[in-house]
């Protein structure tokens, strides 16, 4: 039972992950990291 929650997340996590880089492919733009965009 403990476990449960923390491999929701995981999951969550990488489809998270997932959709992004299914976008990243199809639309064919390159990664931009989040903290370099903001300075």
């Amino acid at each position: 039972m403990l476990r449960k929650p923390r491999m929701l997340a995981a999951i969550a996590l990488a489809n998270k992950m997932a959709r992004r880089i299914w976008a990243m492919i199809t639309k064919g733009e390159s990664y931009r990291d989040p903290a370099l965009a903001m300075t």
